[in-house]
């Protein structure tokens, strides 16, 4: 876009724009040269031909151009894109009005009547008559249109007729009052009024015909621009009263704004402008395509609701904007500017043109005071200035010596105290500073150099120098502060005296002397500034001018610093955006800050000067509400009224805005993703957000927009649903909990099936090895206690008939017993899950046969074992009971059970005579074969025999001995 400052030069400088005639006041406050123009055009994305144009309540601008409607939010003008299905009845627009309830209605050139309203177009094509309409106004939800033949009303989504012409002559406007909502026409020269709830339409009188376009100011004059001129009517009720003069410019669209300036749209002559409503036909000031507009040809004007104006032509779009700062049309050229407001003008000094004079026609005046006049000093309506070896003094825009100075070089600084002392110094020498007392100069030396002077308000002159060093001469006594009373501004260009206190800034920022000594101020955000203006206005608020930029400080918080300046103060800062173009000069002409007589704040910057009536600053505007423009993930963009479907790309951009007009790069953004962000995102004037490798789920993301300041207006939101890939579904995780299942219970069946069939194998084994020993050793035996029935028979000795039944009685047992063992090989028993039983009746059973006591103790929880290691463990122990009621001799046996967590254990102790560690005895199982056992179930066997006794120690991990369901009970 290109920003575009007009200005009024004297020859040979050309003026920018012209003004035309007299009568009325043109204050340097309304002239055109003082509004910002912005001009956008088709790098810009502007269509051409900008024909009508119009705000929505959301705040965006739409505009009816070439090819279609555009909208604009501050910073990207868009084409608009009907929803999916929706199209615009044509490109050819012919007018707009944005209407209360935040829809936008348009008109064709031949076809009728759409709404657009929440992104979506409703067509009335069929129910108006055919033909160009163009809308008038809205009153109350009612929106006005007319055609040449007719006028039609919209009135809450149905279209009726209101008046019907079916001969000429032919409509030539119609225009809505806002105040009552009476609806006035023009036909065949005619004016006529239809009142609100009236029939019908009610002649009034003549009206000029030929007529290009009519609106109502909000004090209800009646503009009518015709080929002829404007004519301006006075509307009371449903009276209407002509103006007896007329504008002579052929205009189109014509807009009075909130201040009372007249905007005129003219065919071919550019934009016209009244700072007024004038009084008498007056030609007003002009801009044209030659001024800086997009084109000559215009159509259309708007105010927005921030005071803005819009002008639509064939080139593209303009905007004025008047900003708080009204900035002083300066000659062209000037540079490093010096300025000295004095009581009926301006004065302006520079190191490229003589001193010159801006009286109340704003026209310059070129003085004989040479360039370099950078030293001025304003002194109600004169002002002292200086070139090398002369002091003037001006008025009324003339100039007259009144004085030599002591100086070759020009001036860095004079002032004038209270008791009528002209204080002065070299810039190229600044060791002394001069003082003329009436015709007699005399000097005061300034070892460490001076920058600044500032009458003190008591008499005498404050001296501001380099390295925090500040003078007061004059009353009689001299006053000097430096580093040592905490002066730490570095070079002192400023000072300034409120509330009895003094308060000096320089190159390294601000300081306030309280009780002797200096304590440092600052302001929020900026811990340091190198200032070169410091004043406070009429209503105590505290101005700052640096190279940050212009700051102002409420009263209170100034109150707040005189006070206690721990803190560092909240200000507003102004930009460009606001009128301050540019930054002020850090070696000439200071201070850059100027009150004049009447209270105004000047400000001067190296190539531009601006002013300001500091009791009329408006508060800093809220930012407008926030509005998400779009969100598209993929590439692709999302509609839709529910949550927007995300996926399968996990990225997410979001396009937001906050529809500031005039100053959009004021707006700050803030944003949060609910489920993905902790806290709301700061991101300064972006307007977009952008999210990738998002979780799935439900997501709402929220917007707020703000102008700075730390207010923060209401949000807008959106909801969006990330699409979750399969292997993040419920039901992906079923059948993974599902498969996990099938693989546990498939290796768990696979395993049951080894041990099975290993189990069967050694069953098999052992019923092999019962049907061998049964065929064998047990006929064999049978067959030796059937001997020994047979030889006890024959005996006839009764002792060893007696011997040799007893001895037939053991081996008929011995057989009953290997029967029984075998069938325990072939079958598992109860016995092989609760070995410690059998073991005890096993005991009891060799106690009977022995002179020998037996005792015996279980610790634990007794628990049901593995049948297979239970086994084991009953054939080991057996043979250590056994052998030890058998072979030990002993008087006493002990068994020992130890149910533990860890490890099972069993032992038997005797106290008889010992046995040797024999491998075993000829084909017994011996002790080989317990050890061979405990190794085969993962134990081990310790034996511990001596002359006074044995002890065979059995120790088992718990694991391979309980079941899995009791070793998860774990034994006590």
């Amino acid at each position: 876009m290109l920003f575009v400052v007009c200005a009024i030069a004297a020859c040979p400088v050309l003026p920018a724009y012209s003004r035309e005639g007299s009568g009325v006041a043109m204050s340097p406050d309304v002239a055109l040269g003082t509004f910002e123009h912005t001009a956008f055009a088709a790098r810009d994305d502007v269509p051409k031909e900008v024909a009508a144009i119009a705000q929505t309540t959301d705040g965006l601008l739409w505009l009816a151009g070439e090819r279609g409607l555009t909208f604009y939010d501050g910073t990207t003008f868009r084409p608009f894109i009907p929803a999916p299905g929706e199209a615009l009845s044509s490109g050819q627009l012919n007018s707009l009005q944005a209407l209360p309830d935040g829809s936008l209605a348009m008109t064709y050139m031949r076809l009728g009547l759409s709404v657009l309203k929440d992104g979506h177009l409703t067509h009335y094509s069929k129910d108006i008559a055919p033909g160009s309409s163009s809308l008038a106004g809205t009153y109350h939800g009612q929106l006005w249109m007319f055609s040449v033949s007719s006028v039609d009303v919209l009135d809450h989504g149905t279209i009726r007729h209101a008046a019907e012409f079916s001969s000429a002559p032919r409509i030539s406007f119609v225009a809505v009052d806002p105040r009552q909502g009476n609806v006035w026409m023009g036909r065949g020269g005619r004016m006529a009024v239809l009142r609100q709830g009236g029939k019908g339409f009610e002649d009034r009188g003549p009206v000029v015909d030929k007529v290009n376009h009519a609106t109502f100011d909000a004090r209800g004059i009646l503009l009518v621009s015709a080929r002829d001129g404007v004519h301006l009517y006075d509307i009371e009720g449903d009276k209407a009263t002509a103006r007896p003069y007329v504008l002579p410019v052929s205009a189109g669209e014509s807009v009075i704004d909130r201040r009372g300036h007249v905007w005129l749209a003219t065919r071919g002559s550019g934009v016209r402008y009244y700072p007024a409503l004038p009084t008498e036909p007056l030609p007003g000031e002009t801009m044209d395509h030659d001024g800086g507009l997009t084109a000559a040809y215009t159509y259309a004007t708007l105010e927005d609701r921030e005071g803005n104006i819009w002008v639509g032509t064939q080139g593209g779009l303009d905007r004025f904007r008047q900003t708080p700062f009204t900035r002083l049309v300066i000659p062209n050229g000037m540079h490093t500017v010096a300025v000295a407001p004095t009581g009926n003008g301006v004065w302006l000094g520079s190191e490229n043109l003589p001193l010159t004079w801006l009286g109340a026609k704003t026209i310059p005046v070129m003085t004989a005071v040479p360039k370099m006049a950078l030293a001025l000093f304003p002194t109600g309506d004169t002002v002292l200035a200086a070139s090398p070896k002369t002091l003037f003094e001006g008025r009324d825009g003339q100039v007259r010596q009144i004085a030599s100075l002591p100086f070759d070089d020009f001036v860095g600084a004079i002032a004038r105290d209270n008791e009528g002392r002209t204080y002065a110094f070299e810039d190229a020498d600044r060791s002394a500073v001069a003082v003329l007392n009436g015709t007699t100069w005399s000097s005061i030396p300034t070892p460490y150099g001076a920058k600044s002077l500032t009458p003190a308000p008591d008499g005498g002159m404050w001296v501001g120098g380099r390295d925090n060093h500040l003078l007061k001469w004059g009353t009689g006594v001299s006053v000097t502060y430096d580093s040592r009373s905490g002066l730490s501004v570095g070079m002192v260009r400023v000072v300034a005296f409120h509330n009895d206190m003094l308060w000096v800034a320089g190159s390294d920022g601000i300081n306030v002397l309280d009780n002797g000594h200096f304590a440092r101020v600052t302001l929020k955000d900026h811990p340091t500034l190198d200032v070169t203006g410091l004043v406070f206005d009429r209503t105590g608020a505290l101005w700052v001018h640096a190279l940050e930029g212009l700051a102002r400080v409420d009263p209170g918080d100034v109150a707040t610093a005189e006070r206690a300046t721990s803190d560092a103060l909240p200000a507003r800062w102004f930009s460009a955006a606001d009128g301050v173009i540019g930054s002020p000069s850090v070696i000439y002409a200071f201070p850059s800050l100027r009150l004049d007589d009447r209270g105004r704040l000047w400000v001067q910057n190296t190539a531009s000067v601006a002013s300001i009536d500091p009791a009329r600053v408006a508060p800093a505007a809220s930012a407008p509400p926030v509005k998400i423009l779009g969100v598209s993930s993929g590439g692709r963009a999302l509609v839709g009224s529910g949550p927007l479907p995300i996926g399968p790309s996990r990225d997410m951009q979001v396009d937001y805005t906050s529809p500031a007009l005039g100053d959009p790069a004021s707006i700050r953004f803030r944003y949060r993703l609910d489920g993905v962000d902790e806290d709301w995102q700061n991101v300064g004037a972006r307007r977009v957000a952008f999210y990738t490798s998002l979780p799935a789920g439900m997501h709402l993301f929220h917007v707020e927009a703000g102008n700075g300041d730390g207010h923060w207006t209401s949000e807008a939101a959106v909801l969006v649903q990330v699409r979750a890939h399969f292997y993040e579904t419920l039901l992906f995780r079923l059948l993974v909990v599902l498969a996990l299942v099938l693989a546990l219970w498939g290796a768990w069946r696979i395993r049951l099936q080894q041990v099975t069939s290993a189990l069967r194998i050694r069953m098999d084994e052992r019923e092999v090895v019962a049907r061998d020993i049964h065929d064998t050793i047990l006929q064999a035996a049978q067959a030796m206690v059937l001997k020994l029935d047979v030889m006890a028979t024959h005996i006839g000795n009764d002792d060893e008939r007696r011997e040799l039944a007893s001895l037939a009685d053991y081996a008929r047992r011995s057989v009953d017993e290997g029967r029984t063992q075998l069938e325990r090989v072939r079958v598992e028993s109860k016995d092989d899950f609760y070995p410690v039983a059998a073991l005890l009746e096993t005991a009891s059973e060799l106690s009977l046969q022995a002179p020998t006591e037996f005792t015996w103790r279980v610790e634990g929880k007794t628990v049901p074992m593995n049948p297979v290691v239970g086994g084991q463990v009953r054939a080991i122990v057996c043979e250590m009971l056994t052998n030890a009621f058998r072979h030990a001799g002993a008087p006493n046996i002990h068994l020992h059970v130890d149910y533990g967590v860890k490890a099972f254990r069993i032992s038997v102790r005797d106290d008889g005579k010992g046995i040797i560690a024999d491998p075993g005895r000829g084909r017994h199982f011996g002790l080989r074969g317990m050890k061979e056992r405990a190794m085969h179930c993962g134990g081990s066997l310790l034996v511990d025999s001596t002359l006074g006794g044995t002890t065979i120690g059995l120790a088992l991990p718990a694991k391979r001995v309980y079941l899995t369901s009791a070793r998860k009970k774990g034994p006590r």
